[in-house]
């Protein structure tokens, strides 16, 4: 039925003498024409010859940088002995697991949307991230070693560092959200290698040397990882990657990306509040968050119908609906009035799903910036309101003389440093993805992919029995399942006659 619907309009009434006639020419027939059906696309090629120098180097080098781990956490990484934070374990584990949920899940199935990418979506965060939070305890150590001239022999590691490391992790995959498709194993390696390095010295000069305060990384994750991601892109933007006929969702992968959507949504709060020094500062963070969640849901709601022919937009409301989260990345701690949170949230709705219907196209189209995801209008744009919500919202503070030194650590020069650290985050962010993508780049020569190698897991993976059944192209796949049922139909039909 698959092949050959229209076989089920055939009339198949036949006498009882003919039948077994009848039965035994269609056999035959159908023997005949069912070699004009192309191969399935799983069994077409084997690509694993033409794979061997990219995979022989990613798993070189993966397991290099593993023993090299392995041998600094020996010598340089214990257990935390400090009372006070094993006993905070039970609230700190608490957030903790919702960004581990938001991280490895939430994002995952964020970027499954792409009907045939779903492995490698959800497999690449899955490594990529893995490898992005055991490197990032150790530049974190480095940065602070540096700016706070820490000397300790071993390092006591505790639940804090893994959340830092999950917020690194996070800023890769938005990175990695801009070359969704279109990078292979090695290349993808690359830039979970370096940009942590990068990420770490941008937080150092943001929020060690600076002091701007980030309770949810709207500087250092969502700003970061989108403008070094876009950088990146400028050199995986290949031409033979535009108008691909796998760059496009299925009704499954929809929903498979909104259920990412819905994970993210709701942990959003606890992101933003797990580094909140004090149970008040958590608490605000969490409810600002939550507030300028719901402004940003019901805005792309109703912002989506107007500019998509009246009708819902599945793209827009898998990611313009998280802006509000965005948005409260910098100043979610802030004691500023609720109904500000609202506003926020609705304009980052606003602004992401516009982004999404006009900005993104004219990007892909006169600086050739291919942002798959859209990580621009999710994490970018969303993050500059988050910074000038922080600058506006210190000095509404210092206005008020309400300096909580908790939260403007460098006082009434707290809104200038705020003004830097947006700076700074987009200096740091183009260079080093400008070179990560430079190296990455390099990388191709291990391995280029050809246009059929885009936005599909045939590559790299091995796929399941039923691949097909969404790799092939439907149009085709019809015209051919016609014109093969209408032969047989013709014949059957003659004989009956």
């Amino acid at each position: 039925k698959n092949f050959f619907p229209s076989l089920c309009s055939v009339d198949t009434t036949f006498t009882m003498g003919k039948a077994e006639d009848q039965l035994k020419k269609f056999e035959n027939k159908l023997k005949s024409v069912v070699g004009k059906v192309p191969p399935p696309a799983s069994i077409a090629g084997d690509t694993s010859k033409s794979n061997t120098i990219e995979a022989l180097v990613f798993c070189v080098l993966f397991f290099a940088v593993q023993i090299a781990l392995v041998v600094l956490y020996t010598f340089f990484f214990t257990y935390t002995s400090t009372p006070e934070i094993a006993a905070s374990f039970t609230s700190t584990y608490d957030l903790f697991r919702d960004v581990n949920v938001m991280i490895f899940f939430g994002f995952g199935f964020l970027m499954t949307f792409l009907r045939r990418y779903g492995l490698s979506a959800v497999g690449y965060t899955l490594v990529i991230s893995s490898l992005a939070v055991q490197w990032s305890p150790i530049l974190q150590a480095i940065t602070e070693f540096i700016t706070l001239h820490e000397k300790v022999h071993q390092i006591e590691l505790d639940i804090t560092y893994l959340l830092e490391g999950l917020f690194c992790a996070g800023a890769v995959m938005i990175s990695y959200g801009a070359i969704l498709g279109k990078a292979t194993p090695l290349q993808l390696l690359i830039m979970g290698i370096l940009e942590p390095i990068f990420y770490w010295i941008n937080a150092c000069l943001c929020l060690y040397a600076f002091e701007a305060f980030d309770i949810g990384g709207g500087y250092t994750i969502h700003m970061f990882g989108c403008y070094f991601g876009l950088a990146v892109c400028c050199w995986l933007s290949p031409k033979n990657a535009k108008d691909h006929p796998d760059e496009t969702v299925s009704y499954s992968s929809d929903i498979f990306s909104l259920a990412g959507t819905l994970f993210l949504w709701i942990c959003w709060p606890s992101f933003n509040a797990a580094l909140g020094v004090d149970d008040a500062q958590k608490t605000r963070a969490a409810v600002n968050t939550f507030l300028s969640l719901t402004g940003s849901t019901v805005m792309t709601f109703v912002v989506t119908r107007f500019v998509t022919g009246w009708k819902f937009n599945p793209v827009h409301i898998q990611n313009s609906t998280l802006a509000g989260g965005v948005a409260m990345g910098i100043a979610a701690h802030l004691p500023i009035q609720p109904a500000t949170m609202f506003v926020v949230g609705m304009i980052a709705g606003t602004v992401s799903v516009l982004g999404y219907r006009y900005l993104s196209p004219l990007m892909a189209r006169y600086i050739r910036i291919h942002d798959v995801c859209g990580v621009h209008n999710l994490h970018g744009m969303p993050s500059i309101i988050g910074a000038l919500l922080g600058i506006i919202g210190s000095l509404f503070l210092i206005v008020r003389d309400n300096i909580d030194p908790e939260i403007m650590i460098d006082g009434k020069r707290q809104p200038l440093h705020q003004l830097i650290a947006l700076g700074i985050t987009l200096g740091v962010s183009i260079v080093g993805g400008a070179l990560t993508g430079g190296v990455m780049w390099v990388a191709q020569y291990a391995l280029t992919l050809n246009r059929e190698d885009y936005f599909n897991d045939l590559r790299f993976w091995h796929v399941a029995s039923d691949y097909d059944d969404v790799v092939v192209d439907p149009a085709a796949a019809a015209a051919g399942s016609t014109d093969i049922t209408e032969e047989i139909t013709d014949d059957i039909d003659t004989d009956q006659m």
